[in-house]
């Protein structure tokens, strides 16, 4: 992702950059992945389940994937906490 954002930014200037992030798109191991350009909050899910023992190691068992998109603050909440 940062690679992609340095390409698209044309280089490393910070203003450069977090405007190559605003709306950017990402396609990842665990599938695509948008910067939402209102705040540069990801959709970049997590593993999550249940912790277990497996003999005398900790494991997971039932692991889903869940997407980041649900869990972003609303976009009004963002909006009102920054009153810009």
């Amino acid at each position: 992702m940062m690679r992609d954002t340095v390409n698209k930014a044309g280089g490393t200037d910070t203003d450069k950059l977090l405007a190559a992030l605003n709306d950017a798109k990402f396609d990842t191991v665990v599938g695509p992945v948008t910067m939402r350009g209102l705040d540069h909050q990801s959709t970049l899910g997590a593993w999550v389940g249940e912790t277990t023992l497996k003999g005398k190691a900790g494991t997971m068992k039932n692991v889903k994937y869940e997407d980041g998109t649900p869990y972003l603050f609303p976009e009004a909440e963002v909006k009102a906490a920054r009153k810009d």
